[in-house]
């Protein structure tokens, strides 16, 4: 570390979830697959809003998902999440069948990053959390859904609220010298 400042350019990347902070909206459901999640609003979100939201299940026999628009096995998911209280595991952004999805949640806000999917099954969703699985956790709070078809590894979060956003490609013009 020579204490100088950096800068971190990223490329254009788009956000394929059309509603990345409404889990309420129409594009999220459940399916109607084992017992209906209840959704809560009001939350402290990362971004100082008060716009997260807990999805429970205390059956854990259910999920919560959106179809992105055009996205693969090889899209990069992001979600943020954390626990109402204490330390528990949850699968986020696939498919309950997959391996690769099996988070340790903390009541600290983190985003985490699933670069592809283990499975075919679900590869065309966002599944926002999957009870149905591994995790011990029956409810968890949730923002910033970001799905990206552009990279294969996470660019800072995009907000949507009903369509796909690109957000353009960082550029440095005169930036300085490279000499010393």
């Amino acid at each position: 570390d020579s204490g100088c400042g950096s800068w971190l350019f990223e490329p254009q990347s788009t956000n394929l979830v059309t509603y990345s902070e409404d889990f309420s909206d129409a594009s999220w459901t459940n399916e109607g697959l084992g017992t209906t999640p209840i959704l809560e609003t009001g939350y402290l979100a990362p971004d100082g809003t008060n716009n997260a939201f807990k999805i429970s299940n205390a059956n854990q026999d259910s999920f919560w998902y959106t179809i992105p628009s055009v996205i693969g096995s090889s899209t990069t998911r992001t979600i943020y999440a954390r626990t109402t209280s204490g330390t528990g595991t949850a699968q986020l952004c696939s498919h309950n069948s997959n391996t690769n999805n099996t988070f340790t949640i903390t009541e600290q806000w983190q985003r985490f990053e699933l670069n592809a999917t283990a499975s075919a099954i679900g590869t065309d969703f966002f599944y926002a959390v999957d009870f149905r699985g591994s995790g011990t956790l029956s409810e968890i709070i949730l923002w910033g859904a970001n799905a990206t078809n552009d990279q294969d590894y996470a660019t800072s979060y995009i907000p949507t609220s009903g369509a796909t956003v690109t957000r353009n490609q960082d550029v440095c013009t005169n930036g300085g010298s490279l000499a010393s």
